[in-house]
This record gives C-alpha cells, structure tokens and sequence, in this order.
C-alpha cells in the first residue's frame, strides 16, 4: 500500500523562506483582488447568512471604510452580526 500526501501552504510573500524549503512546494502566485472584487466576494459570503443582500454593498464598502484598521475576518463577523440585528 502506498500512501499519498499533500501539503497546501499559503504566504503573502517567499522571500523569507528558506530555499530548501520552498523547492518542496510549486509555487502559484495569485493576483490581489480589486476592491470590487472583495465587496462581491463578501456578498457572496454573507448572502450565505441570511442576511439580506441588497444593501450590502454600501455597507460593506462603510465598514471597511470606517473600520480600515480590522482585518477582513473582524469586518466580516461585524457584518453578519449587524446583518441580523437589522
């Protein structure tokens, strides 16, 4: 029996890794999305939540905005909360 396995491993950047290390991975490099980008990727996400989609665009954009300090992660739960306390 022959067992296979793989590892999956993200970076912003590879200029701190090691080389060794890095020649066990391919390495993709994926483009950074537009603002525009995001605002649907975050209303695909929270439209998942029951929260009602046709205002999220304006609040995404908002909250982002005003909470430009938070990471992704922190402005997303703030939507779905706020998504529905409304």
């Amino acid at each position: 029996m022959e067992l296979q396995s793989w590892v999956f491993a993200t970076c912003n950047n590879t200029k701190k890794i090691i080389e060794s290390l890095l020649s066990r991975f391919v390495v993709l490099g994926v483009p950074e999305y537009t603002f525009e980008e995001f605002v649907r990727i975050a209303v695909n996400r929270l439209g998942k939540e029951n929260i009602e989609r046709s205002y999220l665009p304006n609040v995404i954009k908002e909250n982002i905005n005003r909470s430009y300090h938070n990471s992704t992660m922190e402005i997303i739960k703030n939507l779905i909360i706020h998504g529905k306390s409304s």
